[in-house]
C-alpha cells in the first residue's frame, strides 16, 4: 500500500498578527466575571424575585424560599444554591416533580432575562440549582 501524505497549508504569523488575533477574539466574546454577593445584597434580589411565586416567603436564617424550593446561601461562593433533596422527598410522583422543577428554572431564566438582573441560573441532571450573579 502506498502511503498517502496529507498536505497541510502553513500559514506565518508575526507576534503582531498574533497579538491582533487575540485581541479581536477577547474583544468579541462576553466573558462574565462571578460576583461575589452578601447575604444582605441577596435579599435585595430575592426582593425582585417574589412576584414569581405566591409561596414566597421572606429569607430567614440563610434560607430563601420560593415556590416550596429552599435556596440556601453559599457564603463560600456568595450565590444561592437549591437545598439538595431527592425528586421523591418533593413529590410523590418523580415525573411530575421534574417537570414542576423544569417550570421553576423557566419561570426563573425568563424572569432574569426580563428584569436584566446580571444573574445566572445554572441547573444540573440531579436537578441541584445555583444562581450565581456577574459583573
Amino acid at each position: 500500500m502506498l502511503n498517502q501524505v496529507k498536505m497541510k497549508k502553513l500559514i506565518r504569523l508575526t507576534e503582531r498578527d498574533l497579538t491582533r488575533i487575540v485581541k479581536r477574539i477577547i474583544s468579541e466574546v462576553k466573558i462574565d466575571k462571578p460576583l461575589y454577593l452578601s447575604e444582605d445584597r441577596w435579599v435585595e434580589v430575592w426582593f425582585r424575585l417574589r412576584k414569581l411565586s405566591k409561596s414566597f416567603h421572606f429569607p430567614d436564617y440563610g434560607f430563601f424560599t420560593f415556590g416550596g424550593l429552599f435556596f440556601f446561601y453559599d457564603e463560600e461562593e456568595g450565590c444561592l444554591k437549591l437545598e439538595p433533596q431527592k425528586l421523591s422527598d418533593w413529590r410523590e410522583d418523580t415525573h411530575k416533580a421534574a417537570m414542576i422543577l423544569d417550570d421553576y428554572a423557566e419561570r426563573l431564566e425568563n424572569f432574569i432575562k426580563e428584569t436584566g438582573l446580571n444573574l445566572k441560573l445554572e441547573v444540573r441532571g440531579d436537578y441541584s440549582m445555583k444562581i450565581s450573579a456577574f459583573e
